[in-house]
């Protein structure tokens, strides 16, 4: 019998403006079965109890969970639990992201504990069981999801996850130009597909339709489907979003975002008051290039370890179910994350359920579902093969409520041409639901994401993302461990990396991790790699990390007669990616990484993650 426990849920204060208020928040978990009425949980009986009215400014909310198989524990039992908490934070700029929502659900189980950033970013979750758990933040407006697949929790410990949210261009749109009725901008690719445009616009309110295309100028041919915004203007922002696989993309590549007003009608949007702010692309008013200009435009792409499944914007449409759902086509390897802009209505559920199936309603389910109270911000998150797909498998996305009440789901019109809309069991072709859907990148979008320009094809590396530990690598020195999140450093790839933390200590810490991989002798490759280092104290250079090669392989990685290497980097808290190129000059080559921090500084961290090898082209 598993312990059940007491819940708490803090929702904070809603100010003016309508902003949610810093808040902490603890909720138990309910013996995996993610039941939360008693229709939804039979024979089981479980009661929620205690609530507190609204006051004007908003509303705190206090659950108390009873059954026959949930036990609040008494006494020392809380002593044996543990903490979360982090900063959230801009990963571009630093700054840090208030008033964020931040989930936690333990591996396996439904109900998560959660908690909102406060003034600095910060943010605590408390009395968490021990555990493994995998932990997000929704989407803001400026970014992607943030999503955490694997921390672990230990009794009276507290865990740090530093959590950084992302986007690939942000340009400021802090000026205005003369009304026309189109504009463009070029951009280049960071990823694999753009998920994300964001608009802003002055004057009068319009819709407005946006296609990306294939080159650079507002001539060359469309690529993936348009997407038209809600009305905007009055110095508004307006977001439309495409799934990672409709606008495909590749990395480096010049593409344009053409923005036109709905029939002709002139439109007037953001610019770069400072002019030519962007350097690899360049704007377009009706046609005629401004290369001295660039439009205000944040865009989102699939660049990091989270593909984008399926996504659209929300509308000013709403439906009202019991249940609803939509398929997808997959791309990741197996779903982590799932949201949806709900609202409750009437006597509206407390809470509803997120699943995942196979083709559609009725379908297998995969892994467990989340539960999660209606909200625009209604997120879940699993963890890592807790609901495995395949990439170009039909999916379904699955909402319900717990206690049989309707709530309000937002839909677009027919905008997404792989899948459609479902509510209360019955399917609608002309609809999709407002939500967005991904998972953990695969091995070949992954060797996509970082493939060399001139690239023959990818040489297997063993373990290269540590995902099994140290298993396949060798290593000269004592410091270093495969980790997951470690002192609020989170995986670049997946759910684990190599490196340590040092606090106060590890003056001449020198770590080689390698592996010896068969090779063409008189062929050309590429050795890269993600690296990640920061200090406190000292310079940035007593902390770095480099790529090393041995053409003629062996086991000698600190000899520098035969070592071919990269620059040394030292990349101030952010993870970045390095390479090395090299000709194989025998049949076994060896790649790794070469990590040293030079003194003890008050803080010192060094990671390595996500290894990959190429053969490519000779020059």
């Amino acid at each position: 019998m598993e312990e059940g426990f007491l819940v708490f849920v803090n929702q904070g204060l809603k100010g003016p403006g309508n902003h949610r208020a810093p808040c902490r928040a603890m909720i138990g978990d309910l013996n995996g079965t993610g039941c939360l009425s008693p229709s939804a949980c039979d024979p089981f009986s479980i009661r929620v109890m205690n609530g507190l009215k609204s006051n004007r400014y908003g509303s705190a909310t206090r659950v108390l969970i009873v059954g026959s198989l949930l036990l609040a524990p008494t006494g020392g039992a809380f002593a044996q639990r543990g903490s979360l908490s982090g900063k959230i934070s801009d990963a571009a700029t630093g700054a840090p992201i208030p008033h964020a929502p931040v989930r936690a659900y333990l591996h396996g189980r439904s109900v998560a504990a959660g908690a909102s950033s406060e003034g600095d970013g910060g943010y605590t979750i408390d009395n968490l069981p021990p555990g493994r758990y995998a932990v997000c933040v929704p989407a803001g407006e400026t970014y992607r999801p943030v999503v955490v697949p694997a921390v672990e929790v230990r009794a009276d410990n507290t865990a740090r996850v530093d959590l950084r949210a992302r986007q690939s261009l942000v340009i400021d749109g802090d000026s205005w130009v003369q009304a026309y009725p189109s504009f463009a901008q070029s951009f280049a690719a960071t990823g694999l597909g753009l998920t994300v445009a964001q608009i802003k616009a002055f004057g009068s309110q319009r819709r407005v339709t946006l296609q990306v295309l294939d080159g650079e100028g507002p001539t060359e041919r469309p690529l993936g489907p348009p997407r038209t915004t809600e009305p905007v203007g009055g110095e508004g922002t307006a977001s439309v979003c495409w799934a990672g696989g409709e606008v495909t993309t590749i990395p480096g590549r010049v593409y344009t975002l053409k923005m036109s007003a709905a029939e002709g009608q002139m439109w007037v949007p953001g610019v770069a008051g400072r002019g030519d702010v962007y350097p690899l692309g360049m704007a377009w008013f009706d046609g005629s290039a401004r290369p001295h200009s660039d439009l205000g435009l944040l865009l989102c792409e699939d660049s990091d370890d989270l593909r984008t499944d399926y996504a659209l914007a929300g509308s000013r449409r709403d439906h009202r179910a019991i249940s609803a759902g939509q398929t997808f086509v997959a791309l990741s390897r197996c779903i982590t994350f799932a949201s949806a802009q709900l609202a409750g209505v009437g006597a509206a559920p407390s809470h509803v359920r997120f699943s995942i199936h196979e083709g559609g309603p009725g379908g297998p389910q995969l892994g467990p579902s989340k539960a999660v109270a209606p909200g625009p911000d209604a997120a879940v998150v699993w963890g890592p093969q807790e609901v495995p797909v395949e990439p170009g498998g039909v999916y379904y996305l699955h909402i319900e409520s717990y206690s049989g009440g309707e709530f309000l789901i937002n839909y677009q019109r027919d905008a997404y041409a792989q899948g459609q809309a479902f509510f209360d069991g019955r399917a609608d072709p002309t609809r999709d639901l407002s939500a967005f859907v991904g998972g953990e990148i695969s091995d070949e979008d992954f060797a996509r994401l970082h493939a060399h320009p001139q690239r023959l094809e990818p040489v297997v590396l063993v373990n290269p993302s540590f995902e099994e530990g140290a298993d396949g690598w060798q290593r000269e020195g004592q410091t270093g461990a495969v980790v997951g999140c470690d002192e609020g450093i989170v995986p670049a790839w997946g759910s684990a990396m190599f490196g340590w933390t040092s606090l106060d200590k590890g003056e001449g810490s020198r770590t080689t991790i390698y592996q010896q991989v068969e090779a063409t002798p008189g062929r050309t490759y590429c050795f890269s790699g993600s690296v990640f280092t920061d200090h406190r104290g000292g310079r940035s250079s007593d902390v770095k990390v480099r790529l090393i090669v041995l053409p003629a392989g062996g086991t000698a990685v600190r000899d520098l007669a035969h070592l071919t290497s990269s620059q040394w980097y030292a990349t101030e808290g952010q993870w970045r990616r390095g390479s090395v190129e090299f000709k194989a000059a025998a049949a076994s080559i060896t790649v790794g990484f070469e990590l040293e921090q030079r003194w003890s500084l008050p803080a010192s961290q060094l990671y390595v993650d996500g290894a990959q090898l190429e053969r490519i082209g000779d020059r």
